[in-house]
């Protein structure tokens, strides 16, 4: 930004330039801009990619609960058959 005043501030020295015609000005009061939605996109993906990794860490911790109570069933039924207390 400091560049654009700068060439703003010789320019209007230089000429009395019309800075609406100037190239660079323009490029320059445009880039904020810009910068502004990319940061935007930005976040707005990586909360999605946050999003994405939450749910898939969800599945799996589902999944391994669900693993775990099969686990503990097969366990119990073991040791039941094993004291003769069949459910």
């Amino acid at each position: 930004m400091a560049c654009i005043n700068l060439h703003s501030f010789a320019i209007n020295h230089e000429n009395a330039h019309n800075f609406s015609r100037d190239r660079f000005y323009r490029q320059g009061k445009k880039y904020p801009k810009e910068q502004k939605r990319l940061e935007r996109r930005w976040h707005r993906e990586r909360h999605q990619r946050r999003a994405d990794i939450e749910h898939d860490q969800d599945e799996e911790e589902d999944i391994s609960l669900l693993e775990g109570k099969i686990t503990r069933e097969e366990l119990k039924e073991k040791l039941f058959r094993y004291v003769g207390m069949e459910e």
